[in-house]
């Protein structure tokens, strides 16, 4: 990874090459850009630990609710069926416990 010096002096030449300007101070933008980014990389890190969280979360309470599903039908001397695009045993559970 370049250092802000070089980042500066290569941005400084481009600005001279393209304006004629010359020097401009870019240290402080530069840096500023920088701590941003770290920040925003942190950020990321965090949101990406949260999303595996809740993925986590949302399978053992998908399990549970399956395993409860097929106890309903199984007590009740129905198929509740398999998971598929077509299928849901919770919802099937959930009809059976509604005739009652």
């Amino acid at each position: 990874m370049a250092t802000s010096e070089q980042v500066v002096k290569f941005l400084n030449e481009q600005i001279e090459l393209n304006t004629g300007m010359g020097n401009i101070n870019l240290v402080k933008p530069y840096e500023e850009a920088r701590a941003l980014i770290r920040d925003l990389e942190k950020r990321v890190k965090s949101l990406d630990k949260s999303v595996v969280e809740e993925i986590e979360n949302r399978d053992h309470w998908e399990e549970r609710a399956s395993k409860l599903a097929y106890a309903v039908g199984e007590h009740f001397s129905e198929s509740v069926g398999e998971h598929s695009s077509a299928n849901c045993p919770i919802n099937n559970a959930h009809e059976l416990l509604n005739q009652i």
